[in-house]
């Protein structure tokens, strides 16, 4: 009769899970027992970098991956990871080696006989196997309950001595052809139902979550967000990017907090929110759900987040299939639709999108004809937020959420290269950096045209200035506020080539944005400046952004090398902050071992930045331990027999990310940079 083992090896190839995560003890040296030739086993230096590599390989490929862990404290090193990988909705079947059944319950070494409770409530499901035989079995259930929606890890604890024992094969014989699958599509009325709600709508808005960041989703979004002219938000805290960057629909992040969203909101009559919880919030910043008068509908997977939300209705199931049902039952809207209709994903128009003087318009900088490639990573022009500061991610990044939309970030346009604040939050939510010598900007943050810092609406949510709601362009492709084109710089008009250390964030973002080669991927843990991250990301298509979504660092650093394992022709430039490093340091070897074609961009700002832009916010002073003295990101990584440099200026930093392509082994670049604190939500 067949072993254990042996059953176990064929199901995994069956399922396509042919590359294990590791890190090994003597737990799991029985399992490892003459392991196939046609199997890689990755190994990590330590099982938190073991769990987010194989986190980021498993979204960037967008199938389940196994990862074997050692024992109740290995499970336990990982736990940080895994609680990013669960709010990911990452599918991982996660083992762990479990001493021998006949030690489990005498307090030996090695042995936890609660080991199935240690990863709650991080995991869908956990089990241990009652007997041997029912290993395999056991294994096809977290398998397929993995990859179920909503997606997620599950965990399965495995006795040592299991791997030996024999099986009838009747009890496995029927395990490798199941089929296991969603059906996720709404009933006729339901889909009536809706596209009533949106046809009727006199001022509907869109905002979309990490559900439509994938290949069967992300095309029917933009199509239906196109068709119906529908302005776009990413959904608050979002840890992928399921819109355009670069389309003119889009707007940016909401603010992650109930008053923030709710004024980025209002206006709109109706918000559909597509596969995204409602909503992920981070600052606590009170106030009304939504405006009066704003009605929202949620589609997702997750029955816990459809019943967990306190306002608006929800319907459980697949957002591509309900999307796709959408776009057959509805006809477009052409009095919603954008001057010249709405390009598809990626398409440039070849202009640039305008403002008013006073920067109101609600592309807020938005450019989809730059003239450069798409899927560039980042925004390839100037690295200043036009206008009013705006820039297309909204001002508002997964660690920040300070909406320029509501006030925040106003820019003078007087390119002084002059940047103050004070940091407060004024009641708009407004978020005005505290930063020296870069990007101009007024003395309070808010809107130089108005007194409460928000930038004027209409009642009907479209472009107070023009007819369509949309901003109007210029035919030259030039700012008008500014007068320059894509070629300026963040800093008063200063091309970012010739700007030296310490740099600020927008010239490092912009320099990216200039010199990356389409398809590079991107991972982002330097949560301080995500504002800025997203205001100069360009992205069109799905899977080329990957943040840690419970917020735990110790993701982004080994996560860039299972982003590369999974599709090595194209490379990962992964963001990440000083501090940020020091939590998954160990992923620096397995890119090193596997050579993978990783760039780590480390910003060196010597501070907890994130922690620092709540000090003000939470009222709190004197508080130790947000300082980092004495790190060396490049002689840590050279360490690990890692090519690492620090960058001093701009052309260097060019010449380093222009030479990112497929085939470069791993190195580390060190950017001194100067520190910012914006206030949150």
């Amino acid at each position: 009769m067949p072993t254990v083992r042996a059953i176990t090896y064929e199901l995994l190839r069956t399922w396509g899970l042919t590359t294990v995560f590791g890190n090994p003890g003597s737990n799991e040296l029985p399992f490892l027992d003459g392991f196939p030739a046609d199997f890689r086993y990755v190994l990590g230096l330590h099982e938190g970098a073991v769990l987010a590599t194989a986190d980021g390989y498993a979204q960037a490929t967008g199938r389940p991956a196994l990862v074997n862990l050692h024992s109740a404290a290995g499970l336990g090193n990982a736990m940080g990871n895994l609680a990013n990988a669960h709010a990911s909705r990452t599918p991982l079947v996660v083992t762990a080696g479990q001493q021998a059944r006949a030690m489990i319950g005498l307090g030996s070494v090695l042995a936890e006989p609660a080991m199935t409770r240690v990863p709650e409530p991080h995991v869908k499901w956990a089990c241990e196997p009652a007997r041997a035989e029912d290993v395999p079995r056991a294994l096809s259930e977290a398998f397929h309950l993995a990859t179920l929606a909503p997606a997620g890890p599950v965990f399965v604890s495995l006795p040592m001595d299991d791997w030996g024992a024999e099986v009838a094969a009747h009890e496995v014989a029927r395990l490798a052809g199941r089929r296991v699958r969603s059906v996720g599509a709404a009933g006729p009325e339901v889909v009536a139902e809706l596209a009533g709600r949106l046809t009727r709508a006199v001022s509907p808005a869109l905002v979309v979550g990490p559900e439509v960041d994938d290949e069967r989703a992300y095309d029917r979004v933009v199509e239906l967000a196109g068709r119906l002219g529908l302005p776009v938000w990413v959904a608050p805290t979002p840890p992928r990017c399921p819109f355009p960057t670069r389309h003119p629909l889009f707007r940016g992040v909401l603010p992650p907090s109930i008053a923030g969203v709710a004024e980025r909101l209002s206006g709109h009559d109706l918000v559909l929110v597509l596969g995204a919880p409602v909503f992920r919030y981070h600052a606590y910043r009170p106030g009304p759900w939504l405006a009066e008068g704003t009605e929202l509908v949620a589609v997702g997977a997750d029955p816990y987040a459809a019943a967990r939300a306190a306002f608006g209705d929800a319907l459980v199931g697949d957002v591509a299939a309900v999307t796709g049902q959408l776009l057959d039952a509805l006809a477009p809207a052409p009095g919603r639709l954008p001057a010249g209709g709405a390009p598809a994903a990626g398409e440039h128009t070849g202009t640039d999108d305008a403002r008013t003087a006073d920067g109101t318009g609600p592309a807020d900088g938005v450019k989809p004809g730059d003239g450069v490639k798409p899927g560039d990573g980042v925004r390839p022009g100037d690295g200043v937020r036009p206008g009013d500061g705006t820039g297309p991610g909204d001002g508002v990044g997964p660690e920040d959420g300070t909406g320029p939309r509501d006030g925040a970030d106003a820019e003078t346009g007087t390119g002084t290269g002059s940047r103050t604040g004070s940091g407060a939050i004024p009641g708009a939510g407004a978020g005005a950096a505290t930063v020296t010598g870069t990007d101009p900007r007024t003395a309070t943050g808010t809107h130089p045209t108005t007194p409460t810092g928000t930038a004027p609406r209409t009642t009907t949510g479209t472009h107070p200035t023009t007819p369509t709601g949309t901003a109007p362009r210029t035919t030259t492709g030039t700012h008008p506020t500014t007068g320059t084109g894509a070629g300026s710089g963040p800093a008063g008009g200063v091309d970012p080539v010739g700007a030296v250390a310490p740099f600020t964030a927008d010239q490092v973002f912009a320099l990216m944005a200039r010199t990356l080669p389409a398809g590079v991927r991107l991972v982002n843990e330097s949560t301080s400046n995500t504002t800025q991250f997203w205001q100069h990301l360009r992205l069109d298509r799905p899977r080329g952004l990957f943040f840690p979504a419970a917020g735990g660092l110790g993701f982004g650093l080994p996560a860039a090398a299972g982003v590369a394992l999974a599709d090595p022709s194209r490379p990962v430039v992964a963001v990440l902050g000083d501090g940020a490093v020091q939590y998954g340091v160990a992923g620096l070897w397995t890119a090193v071992r596997e050579n993978l074609p990783v760039t780590f961009l480390v910003l060196r700002n010597g501070t907890y930045g994130a922690l620092r832009g709540f000090v003000d916010q939470l009222g709190v002073a004197n508080a130790p331990g947000l300082d980092l003295p004495g790190l060396d990101a490049v002689r840590t990584a050279q360490g690990y027999g890692l090519p690492a440099r620090r960058i001093t200026d701009g052309a260097e930093l060019a010449a380093e990310l222009a030479a990112v392509a497929p085939g470069r082994g791993p190195r580390l670049l060190e950017l001194p940079l100067v520190h910012e604190t914006r206030p949150l939500g």
